[in-house]
């Protein structure tokens, strides 16, 4: 039974942290409701705040009725659950040989770090702006997003507010070949995501492989700030045991999360049909 030696903690604090090193949108999101979420079904209760009316002030009559302020609270529930299995034989042994037992921490954080962040992308339906370009290119992208910035300063995102800027592959590469990008050196890839920084803007480029796409709506391109979305998550439990019929020994884990769009006025998608071809490169 080696599987006795088999310490769940030290597994799930490094398969979070691999996960995390490849998580995208999960990462952009407000973390900070996790709270002690356990199971499906769990619920975090968001609180939120109105602005208060701004009036002018008489000497004379003084100040006017006072505002309740409305609840804004609403509720974000944890409706995902992922988890992984598989076999390893002995795991005493398995564990000696450090590069394979790394190797199979990180396909697990990968696998869990991909689901994660297409859920997140399937939320492109509540965002508050929505932008279609049929024929995307390295002329037009830069006035694309700028467009958008407009609309999100529009809606009274602050100029100093950081955005990012969740893209395809097809779509960084418009954007290196207008030039518009500051280069992030490949620690900062590595360990952020992110491939560059807008030059006329404040605004964070990060690239994704798990960006919505489909024949409708072309690739769903986020342009966001980190208040746009809340998620909460939790890798649950993992576990090692004997399987029926085999002499050997198998882990299992499960993760457990949900997100809920709560400032879809902070959020923008880029809907792009295709891809145009350059001219004069």
């Amino acid at each position: 039974m080696a599987f006795k030696n088999f310490i769940p903690q030290i597994w799930s604090t490094k398969i979070e942290e691999e996960r995390d090193n490849l998580l995208v949108a999960s990462k952009l999101c407000n973390r900070q409701y996790e709270g002690e979420i356990k199971q499906v079904g769990d619920k975090v209760k968001i609180n939120g705040v109105s602005r208060p009316t701004i009036s002018d002030y008489d000497d004379v009559t003084g100040l006017g009725e006072m505002e309740r302020p409305k609840d804004q609270s609403t509720l974000l529930e944890i409706t995902e659950q992922k988890a992984f299995h598989f076999y390893v034989g002995d795991i005493d042994q398995r564990q000696s040989m450090g590069d394979v037992m790394s190797a199979e921490k990180k396909e697990a954080a990968a696998g869990l770090a991909e689901v994660m962040d297409s859920f997140i992308y399937s939320h492109y339906k509540e965002a508050g702006i929505n932008t279609t370009v049929n024929s995307l290119t390295s002329a037009n992208v830069m006035s694309t997003i700028s467009g958008v910035l407009a609309k999100l300063w529009k809606n009274k995102v602050p100029r100093n507010e950081k955005i990012s800027l969740e893209a395809t592959p097809e779509f960084i590469e418009k954007l290196l070949l207008a030039n518009v990008l500051l280069n992030t050196d490949n620690s900062q890839i590595i360990t952020t995501g992110i491939v560059g920084t807008l030059k006329l803007f404040n605004v964070d480029v990060y690239m994704s492989t798990n960006i919505h796409s489909d024949p409708t709506n072309g690739d769903c391109i986020f342009v966001r700030t980190n208040k746009a979305i809340a998620m909460a998550d939790a890798l649950k439990e993992v576990k090692a045991y004997e399987p029926a019929n085999y002499f050997g020994e198998a882990v299992k884990g499960l993760q457990v999360y949900g997100a809920k769009v709560v400032r879809p006025s902070e959020l923008a998608v880029i809907k792009v049909k295709s891809y145009g071809e350059e001219k004069n490169i």
